[in-house]
């Protein structure tokens, strides 16, 4: 029998972070459109590689980046 369990390369920290990341965003989702675009403006400042020594910065930069259409946008996915 198959294991429906989905392994992934990615750090156990990297998890955390994108989950968590995530979880801020979707919890951000039936605020006002100007409560969201805030959300995410901080989040860009916190996470920008550029201030955010963290090893793993860039990919959460990344993550936020591409989701500001959705997120913006209002559609749950």
């Amino acid at each position: 029998m198959k294991s429906t369990t989905v392994e992934t390369d990615e750090h156990p920290e990297l998890q955390r972070q994108k989950t968590n990341v995530q979880d801020r965003l979707r919890d951000l989702m039936d605020k006002p459109i100007e409560v969201r675009k805030k959300a995410l403006k901080e989040l860009q400042f916190e996470y920008h590689p550029d201030r955010n020594s963290g090893e793993y910065a860039t990919q959460i930069i990344q993550i936020i980046n591409s989701s500001k259409e959705w997120f913006i946008n209002g559609s749950k996915t």
